[in-house]
């Protein structure tokens, strides 16, 4: 098997942060309890 470059895909629909009608600000992002540490 290749080793090739690695990737985070965040997702933002209430998976990890929570849900925002709109996300316009980075001080808005809270993450979800239990994300920081699965990550």
């Amino acid at each position: 098997m290749e080793e090739g470059v690695g990737a985070v895909f965040f997702d933002r629909d209430g998976t990890l942060i929570e849900e925002k009608v709109y996300l316009s600000d980075p001080e808005q992002v809270v993450l979800l309890p239990g994300v920081a540490t699965a990550l």
